[in-house]
């Protein structure tokens, strides 16, 4: 009978242990799938809130103060954001115009949330400003997630964004895939976000009749105090500190695509 060499013989042990291991984890793991696979809708959005909530406090960051999720008979899942922001005119329309795309986006990259939205499962996310008032309300069911996508798809594919850290500009990417942010009343139109060496760079449409202020030093000066005065200017420029960034530019662009105006902001300012 042929023996196999003390060391052959070791490794060919070790070489079936482990594939006895392997093949128990693998039936473990098939097991999880089936049990997984046999849970109703209303069991799959309990788990999507369960997971959400036990991942909440690590989202908490210089914006947000706190989140929860909640799942109503109906089989919606109610997202609510508590952010920093305080509650304004302004606030309200930057945050109504945003939250559908940022939201639509940001839920995609999870596989279950998906799967949960053909399944017919809404989702309501209410953005609340720091006194739990609120900001915005985004619902998101089939068919304004296909129509989300679809929109996505023919918006923002084709911008280039100049960070050198590729997820920076994956990052700017979803950003920019919610805009443009119009304020009539202002005249403005913001139409991209860039980062371009260590400015964060807003580019700014306006119209005529701002277009023809922004001529005026004094007008610009008092711009930059409005911004100055904002206690999100300071939150925004820690933010984006770490990726570089030591100035905020609002670059401002008239009818003939040409720059009218800049202001610029940075930590000596505030």
């Amino acid at each position: 009978m042929f023996i196999l060499p003390a060391q052959q013989h070791v490794s060919l042990s070790k070489h079936i242990f482990m594939g006895k291991n392997q093949i128990r984890i693998f039936m473990a793991s098939l097991a999880l799938l089936l049990l997984i696979g046999c849970k109703n809708t209303r069991e799959k959005a309990q788990d999507f809130v369960n997971d959400y909530n036990a991942s909440a406090p690590s989202l908490s960051n210089p914006n947000i103060q706190s989140t929860i999720a909640a799942l109503k008979p109906d089989n919606t899942i109610v997202i609510i954001i508590v952010s920093t922001m305080p509650q304004t005119d302004e606030n309200r329309s930057i945050i109504g115009q945003m939250l559908p795309t940022v939201m639509t986006e940001t839920l995609s990259n999870i596989p279950s949330f998906q799967d949960l939205v053909s399944e017919n499962v809404k989702f309501r996310i209410e953005y609340r400003a720091n006194d739990n008032t609120k900001l915005g309300v985004a619902d998101i069911d089939k068919s304004s997630l296909k129509a989300a996508q679809l929109k996505n798809s023919k918006n923002g594919n084709d911008i280039k964004f100049n960070a050198a850290d590729p997820k920076v500009n994956e990052m700017l990417a979803m950003i920019n895939k919610a805009l443009p942010i119009v304020d009539k009343e202002a005249g403005t139109k913001i139409t991209k976000i860039d980062i371009l060496g260590e400015d964060l760079v807003y580019f700014v449409e306006v119209d005529q009749k701002m277009e023809g202020l922004l001529k005026s030093e004094n007008f610009k000066t008092v711009m930059k105090d409005e911004i100055l005065r904002n206690p999100q200017s300071k939150t925004l420029i820690n933010s984006v500190r770490p990726y570089g960034v030591k100035r905020v530019k609002y670059r401002y662009i008239g009818a003939n695509k040409k720059t009218v105006g800049e202001i610029s902001v940075d930590d000596k300012d505030l």
